[in-house]
């Protein structure tokens, strides 16, 4: 019996129409080039396809001019070459026809759905964020993430063409954004109507168990089979490949640790994309794999190699969980922080990667580890937040404005692992739904000196609540003084806080210049319809007395 023979036509029917009630699904897929500039892939084309009542029931596309030379292995892999995409809009223009697509209607549910839609949102977020826009925050849901598993679909691997094959759809031009798109939409309806066989007919509780309540904005890419050309064109040695096989018991003694963390080393070298695994798979306790990749990250540091350390960090960074404790009730704590202290001036010294020259996340288009490798040892800093968020910077009371944060700081420890931190505390009030502690909190630590992005988007944002231009122009100015300390990050919150700006400084734009009325002068620039704030004013006042 097939899964949609579980339930009879009438409750599968039933299950279907609920679980589609009010929902429209865009299924988007990008194909990207990488830019001779360090960066993130640019988009060279664009699909969206709409899904609703069960159906796929319409698409767009557009090849996009990523306006930079379209490298070798985008031209192999997809057949897009500069000429092709020479009279074609930018993304300017294709990121609007994205948002209209994106727009609910007659409040219906509208969710972003992709293949590894973390990477492909994560390439949208930088590229709104390059042209100044903002793409809208909705839901998104993942093709390849839980979804297939939770209505019992298993698949050889984790690329699209494998569940395609899984579920009997036909891509009949893969590497094609829009065959992708609507290959995707397929499935995504497939897989759906698996869910309504089972009985699921509440698509929100699907969704938060598959997704986690993730959002365009919150979404982050992972490691997958779904390569981006620049990582398809990398070729590793063999004989490297051979030594993955040498993994170390748990039993090993010191010179197979070392033997190994040699090996390791020159996975880094070569920016090899199996390193997490490799540490993963190590049978030795965590403490003695730290110790030797410690070394090796110390040796990469001080060669400058800023694209093999960036390849060690993801492996190496969940380790230090398992570093040996100082003495005292905050060991965990300051071992931590000394940790992150021993390491960051030659980190933060390392060159990013550029041109060919990338680590394997940075050849996906994510976030470079060398500017991320600190919000994990946030955590471990604080421990139990539900205890230390009150005392990690006060919020109230005579000492109000001080605390671990402020500690810190004045002991000289690394400032950007403290920033993270109380990044965290800040989260950590919104989500007890505590507010006022959060804005309070988040706005002491600004007086202090913290830069996190997401800690001066809370602080942007309260200052913007008036809506007056001059409240407004005041939060703008507030983010740009962050966004001067970012340093070319291509961290996540940085992404996000762009974002905010572009969104904090429309609002002002509309307030002292007016709402574009969607048309445009001879030279291509929008028209503004002018603010409404007559001289005299004329007001219509209701008669006090009806005789």
């Amino acid at each position: 019996m097939s899964a949609t023979e579980r339930l009879d036509g009438r409750l599968l029917d039933s299950a279907r129409s609920a679980l589609w009630a009010g929902l429209r699904l865009v299924v988007i897929d990008i194909e990207t080039c990488s830019p001779p500039e360090r960066g993130t892939h640019r988009v060279v084309s664009l699909a969206a396809v709409a899904c609703h009542h069960a159906a796929t029931r319409g698409s767009w596309s557009t090849y996009v001019n990523p306006q930079c030379p379209i490298d070798a292995g985008t031209q192999t892999v997809h057949g897009i070459t500069d000429e092709l995409v020479a009279v074609e809009p930018t993304f300017d223009v294709a990121a609007k026809r994205l948002v209209s697509a994106l727009e609910p209607v007659n409040e219906e549910r509208v969710v972003l759905v992709a293949h590894h839609v973390g990477n492909d949102v994560g390439v949208l977020r930088s590229e709104f964020d390059r042209v100044g826009l903002e793409l809208p925050e909705v839901a998104v849901l993942d093709t390849m993430g839980r979804l297939p598993r939770h209505v019992g679909v298993r698949t050889s691997g984790g690329s699209l063409a494998d569940l395609a094959d899984t579920l009997g759809v036909i891509n009949p031009r893969p590497h094609d954004a829009l065959a992708d798109a609507q290959t995707c939409a397929q499935i995504v309806v497939k897989l759906l109507d698996l869910a309504a066989a089972r009985g699921i007919d509440d698509f929100d509780q699907l969704l938060d168990e598959v997704s986690g309540g993730a959002t365009t904005a919150t979404v982050r890419a992972k490691r997958s089979g779904k390569s981006s050309p620049a990582s398809s064109r990398r070729s590793i040695d063999p004989e490297h490949i051979d030594t993955h096989l040498d993994i170390p018991s748990g039993r090993v003694r010191d010179a197979g640790i070392h033997r190994w963390a040699a090996q390791v080393e020159q996975c880094c070298r070569l920016r090899c994309p199996g390193v997490v695994d490799r540490v993963e798979q190590a049978g030795p306790a965590p403490d003695r794999l730290l110790s030797a990749l410690d070394d090796v990250l110390v040796r990469l540091a001080d060669e400058g190699d800023g694209p093999g350390a960036a390849t060690l960090l993801p492996a190496l960074v969940p380790l230090v969980e398992h570093i040996e404790p100082r003495k005292g009730r905050h060991g965990l704590r300051e071992a931590v922080l000394a940790w992150a202290g021993r390491h960051a001036p030659a980190l933060d010294r390392l060159d990013r990667c550029s041109g060919d020259d990338r680590c394997p996340a940075c050849d996906l288009g994510e976030p470079c580890p060398l500017d991320t490798w600190r919000e994990p040892l946030a955590p471990l800093a604080i421990g139990d937040i539900d205890k230390r968020a009150r005392s990690f910077l006060k919020p109230n009371g005579s000492q109000a404005g001080t605390g671990a944060y402020t500690t810190w700081l004045k002991r000289g420890l690394d400032h950007s692992v403290a920033d993270a931190a109380l990044a965290l505390v800040v989260q950590h009030w919104r989500d007890t739904d505590q507010q006022g502690w959060a804005d309070t909190v988040a706005r002491y630590g600004w007086d202090a000196g913290c830069r996190h992005p997401d800690v001066t988007a809370r602080v942007a944002v309260v200052r913007a609540a008036p809506g007056t231009p001059a409240d407004l122009e005041a939060a703008v100015n507030i983010i740009d003084t962050a966004l001067a300390t970012a340093d070319g990050s291509t961290a996540p919150g940085w992404v996000r806080l762009r974002a905010r700006r572009g969104q904090l400084a429309g609002l002002l734009h509309r307030a002292t210049v007016g709402r574009p009325t969607g048309e445009f002068d001879a030279d291509g620039y929008p028209v503004y319809a002018a603010p409404h704030h007559p001289t005299n004013p004329r007001r219509s006042r209701p008669r006090r007395f009806v005789g």
